[in-house]
């Protein structure tokens, strides 16, 4: 939390913070998952990257 806004780095169900996103991206590919080139990565994909990344 940062001024009392979420930075997305502290809940583990939220949305993969923009950065690792271009990774969680490349690995969904990689992986078979469909990903668009750009805007939010689906719950799917999500949960999938974080189930195989520990998360």
């Amino acid at each position: 939390m940062v001024d009392g806004l979420s930075t997305g780095h502290d809940d583990s169900s939220g949305p993969v913070p923009r950065q690792p996103a271009a990774v969680a991206r490349d690995w969904a590919r990689a992986n078979g998952y469909p990903v668009r080139d750009q805007g939010r990565l689906s719950v799917q994909v999500e949960a999938a990257y974080r189930a195989a990344h520990g998360g």
